[in-house]
Formats: structure tokens, sequence, C-alpha cells
């Protein structure tokens, strides 16, 4: 009956709320607070709801205090088990929504970054098809990317190379596709070059040691593409076509053999690394 006169806005809902909870303080009988308990999580859990938490403020702030004094009843244990209950579901909805968004973000912020990257190494392939010397293009080209800390951070120069091993393939399947054969390779002759000179240029940071730190670069390079010829087989499946990979890996073995005499004698350590 009670529920129904609030609902219906014969009772005002802030003055039942006052008047409940005077009642309690005076006199806090187990029936009366069975009664406000029960008034509160009904007015609650009506749909849609009759009132709000916020309008009950001052009756469950004497149910709380009854129940911290120790005489809380089955029914106002039950409610404030209820509204605990749902601040958990919202607190859970709102986590589960600032983890979504913060996903969205992220893949924004990635794919943002797959763009800059890729237009990165857009640039070099321009430079590797029409420099009469792509080495000397190469040195400006790598300062570049050096100043935007794409080498200097690992997650970042990983996923550079990434980004140029999956846009070369896709290169090579487009040109195909469209005809230009005379282009089809051009992308993953120019990643083959650009990691040889990285390779040549690539020393320790201390100058302890410069092969064995090219030999690590070359081994996380190829890693990475491997990592993306394992997926390419994996998503085309008896589609998968090997050819642009067989290129790259014969360029890379070509163009690791024109700079053999600056290497030295981590050339051959280089070559295993191929294997």
């Amino acid at each position: 009956m009670t529920v129904t006169l609030l609902s219906s806005g014969l009772v005002d809902v802030n003055l039942q709320d006052q008047q409940l909870a005077k009642l309690l303080v005076e006199d806090p009988r187990p029936v009366l607070m069975n009664f406000t308990a029960n008034l509160i999580r009904e007015c609650l859990s009506a749909e849609p709801p009759v009132a709000t938490q916020g309008q009950f403020v001052y009756s469950l702030e004497v149910l709380s205090q009854l129940d911290q004094a120790g005489k809380a009843t089955e029914e106002s244990v039950i409610l404030f088990y209820s509204l605990q209950t749902a601040i958990d579901a919202i607190v859970n909805r709102v986590v589960c929504l600032l983890d979504d968004l913060r996903g969205i973000r992220r893949n924004q912020e990635t794919e943002q970054l797959r763009e800059k990257l890729f237009d990165y190494f857009q640039q070099w392939i321009t430079i590797f098809q029409i420099s009469a010397s792509p080495e000397k293009g190469f040195v400006l080209f790598i300062t570049k990317l050096t100043k935007q800390g794409i080498l200097k951070m690992e997650d970042v120069s990983s996923f550079f190379f990434r980004v140029c091993a999956e846009s070369s393939v896709n290169s090579y399947i487009k040109c195909m596709t469209v005809g230009s054969y005379d282009y089809a390779f051009l992308a993953l002759d120019a990643m083959s070059r650009l990691i040889v000179y990285i390779i040549k240029y690539h020393g320790d940071a201390s100058g302890v040691n410069n092969d064995q730190a090219k030999v690590y670069y070359m081994t996380k390079i190829l890693s990475i593409f491997v990592l993306v010829l394992a997926n390419l087989h994996e998503e085309q499946g008896p589609n998968f076509q090997q050819k642009p990979f067989f290129r790259f890996f014969s360029s890379l073995v070509n163009d690791l053999h024109g700079i053999e005499s600056h290497l030295g004698p981590v050339y051959f350590q280089l070559l295993i690394a191929i294997r």
C-alpha cells in the first residue's frame, strides 16, 4: 500500500524517508526496521523505480548505524546486500566500459602508428627505386627514423619491420593481381636492401662487440619476417604464396654478398642466421 501511495505521488518520498528515520531513532523495533528495509527495496526494484537510493538517505543512514551496533534484522541485511550487489554491478559495468574505451584508444593509436610506419617505408621504397645511390639516401633516411625514435624503442622498431614485411608481401600480391609484374618485387627488394644497410651500419652501443650486435639485429628482423610468413600461411592455407618470401630471402643473401668485404668475419654468421 505504501509503495502505491509513493508511486502515485500522494505521499512524498523524501517526507516518508524523514519520518521513518525519526521513528527508527526513537524506537528501533525489528518490525519497523523490516518494514523500512522492505519498503526501500521494493521502491528501488520496481519497474520503473518508485524512488532512488538517494531519496532514502536518512532511513538508510539509521539502518546502517543500527547494523553497526549489532541490531540488524534479516531484512535490513538483505537490503544492504542487494544495494552492495547493485553497486558492484555498476562498478563492473563502468570498469568494462573503461576497458573497452582503452582498447578502442589503443587500437586507434596502433593504427595511427601503423600508417606512420607504412609511410616511412614507402619513402624508403621511393629512395631505393629512383636514387642512383640508395646508400646515400639511406643515411638520411635512417637518421630521420632515429630522430623519430622508431629504431630506438624495441617495440616500435619491431612493429616497423613487421609493417615493412606485411606491406612488401601485400604489394607483391596486389601487383600480381593487377598485372603490374615489373613492380611486383620492388617493395621486397627495397626491404632486403634496407635491412642490409641497417646491418652494415649497426653496431654495439658500447662499441665492445659490433659483430654480435649485427647478428642479434639480423636475427630479430628475420624472426619478425618469419612470423609474418607463418601468419599468412595460416590465413591463406592452400592459397599461400611462397614466391614473395623466396624472393625476399634470395635478395637478402645477394645484398649481403654485396657488402661481404665490409662485414668481414661476421658475414658468415649472418648467413647462418638466414639459414
